[in-house]
């Protein structure tokens, strides 16, 4: 695994889907704050694209599957996967170019939140295979 492909943004937000923490970023040159709106670093294009994930987020209280733009402070959009779950009435959304690379690093954090994310990751992870295979 090279870690240039290796991108990804984890965050925790509020039901407004305003940035309450920042719990990792990696390879990407990105300046988040707290009380930013996470609708801040969305290609302006695919604004449509969040505002949808976050609708299925708040019904379903988990989204993953899709493919957005994420704009860095050079201005270059990279397009990434993209993922949240709905943990103790927030949520914790995630972007990122490489999977496995991404779950190998949340191994490393130990804490609730991320260790419920995990979970939903390798859920679903596993359920895209099932879904392909019968395709």
């Amino acid at each position: 695994m090279k870690s240039y492909d290796e991108k990804w943004i984890v965050i925790a937000c509020d039901s407004n889907f305003i940035i309450t923490k920042i719990i990792a970023i990696k390879n990407i040159n990105i300046n988040i704050n707290a009380t930013d709106s996470v609708s801040k670093i969305v290609q302006p294009n695919n604004i449509h694209k969040f505002l949808d994930f976050s609708l299925t987020l708040k019904n379903e209280k988990v989204s993953f599957g899709d493919e957005i733009g994420v704009v860095d402070d050079n201005n270059t959009t990279i397009f990434m996967d993209f993922g949240g779950v709905e943990y103790d009435n927030n949520y914790i959304i995630t972007f990122f170019t490489n999977y496995l690379g991404l779950y190998e690093d949340l191994i490393k954090i130990n804490n609730a939140p991320v260790n419920f994310l995990r979970e939903k990751m390798k859920f679903y992870s596993k359920l895209l295979v099932i879904t392909k295979s019968l395709l």
